[in-house]
């Protein structure tokens, strides 16, 4: 009854947004040894695209956000989202003749995150129950919250993408898209298109064994070369923030979770 009752909580945090859903992906990824399989399998289907929400709803965030002027330098926006994820989706516009993508924020996201994370913490406690393991949460918890703030103002994600930027340089490996200060603000993310496939869906087109050892040499040495010379990691291990592009460059989209750590910790 109460393995039931815990696949009826995590069921329905796939229809949430917010912070329920985003730490309900963490928690997927993290938590593995201490819950049973089939509450896995559950908070495991988190980690793919979220429903998006109407378009009425994203227009106000970015008349709120960004304002009217500038929401009209967005030409020929696209009502669809291409992407949608835990906190916000992805939109194509094109902004003074380019192509551009605008991440945007679903409504009330930062209020929620307090009472999203206690929500997520009865269903933890349920998911441990069932198992008949012991975990202390607490310190989970507090680093989604941590987290979950952050990525919750797109401003800070755009400085740290901003820095991310400078250190990959003009690598032929890796590729960021640049962020347009003048047209983001707190909720409101715009930045230069990437042309790409989706690591998954490239994954599953079935690429040759040369192509697929460059990729994960690609992403070995880029967590190697954040954490060791850079101390800036993005930590966000979700597949649909990475584009393999056409030269087989690997594009990172998301630097909402990026976290620093200091030389000594790193030593």
């Amino acid at each position: 009854a109460r393995l039931e009752q815990a696949k009826l909580i995590a069921e329905s945090l796939s229809q949430m947004k917010g912070a329920a859903m985003k730490a309900g992906q963490l928690l997927s990824i993290d938590a593995g040894d201490y819950f049973p399989p089939e509450a896995m399998e559950i908070l495991g289907k988190l980690q793919a695209s979220a429903n998006p929400i109407n378009f009425e709803e994203i227009h106000r965030v970015l008349i709120e956000d960004i304002g009217e002027e500038k929401f009209g330098d967005l030409e020929d926006f696209e009502t669809a989202p291409i992407a949608a994820a835990s906190i916000g989706q992805v939109h194509r516009a094109r902004l003074f003749g380019h192509n551009v993508a605008v991440k945007v924020q679903y409504p009330g996201v930062s209020e929620s995150i307090e009472s999203d994370l206690k929500i997520l913490r009865k269903v933890a406690k349920s998911f441990m129950g069932v198992s008949g393991k012991e975990m202390d949460l607490q310190p989970l918890f507090t680093e989604f919250q941590r987290v979950l703030e952050q990525e919750a103002d797109y401003r800070i994600e755009l400085g740290l993408m901003r820095e991310y930027r400078k250190f990959v340089g003009d690598s032929n490996l890796y590729r960021v898209p640049e962020p347009i200060e003048s047209h983001s603000a707190r909720r409101a993310l715009t930045m230069t298109w990437a042309e790409g496939t989706g690591l998954e869906t490239w994954l599953r087109s079935r690429p040759p064994i040369e192509r697929r050892e460059k990729i994960a040499r690609s992403l070995l040495d880029l967590f190697c070369q954040e954490f060791f010379d850079w101390g800036l990691v993005q930590t966000d291990p979700n597949f649909a923030n990475f584009l393999i592009a056409p030269d087989d460059a690997l594009v990172i989209l998301d630097f909402g979770a990026t976290l620093r750590y200091d030389e000594e910790f790193r030593r």
